[in-house]
């Protein structure tokens, strides 16, 4: 796991003809037992955003919630995680098909 903590954050460029500016955070859950446990999620077919992909939990920020906030709120939300252990932030990815910008955090 110290790979992770160690990870250094980077915010990659927003593609061209894009802005990127739509920020949202996921959580990548891991469960680290004597096997390793990634969980994904999929996304309802009937939204407007990102239909029927599979994903990890997390979503746009609601109110004043910082992004690590926003993805432990839609973790606990979309799979019942309550009070994770952060290990660290990954680089921010830019989407192209919504002009969203995803801040990952692991658990």
């Amino acid at each position: 796991m110290e790979c992770i903590e160690a990870y250094p954050y980077r915010d990659y460029p927003a593609f061209p003809n894009r802005q990127n500016a739509i920020t949202a955070a996921v959580l990548i859950p891991i469960l680290a037992e004597s096997e390793w446990t990634v969980f994904l999620t999929q996304r309802s077919t009937s939204l407007r955003d990102h239909a029927g992909e599979i994903c990890f939990p997390g979503g746009k920020r609601e109110h004043n919630e910082t992004l690590l906030e926003s993805a432990q709120r839609e973790a606990n939300e979309e799979l019942g995680i309550q009070n994770p252990h952060i290990l660290g932030r990954i680089s921010s990815v830019p989407l192209y098909t919504s002009d969203s910008r995803f801040i990952c955090f692991c658990k």
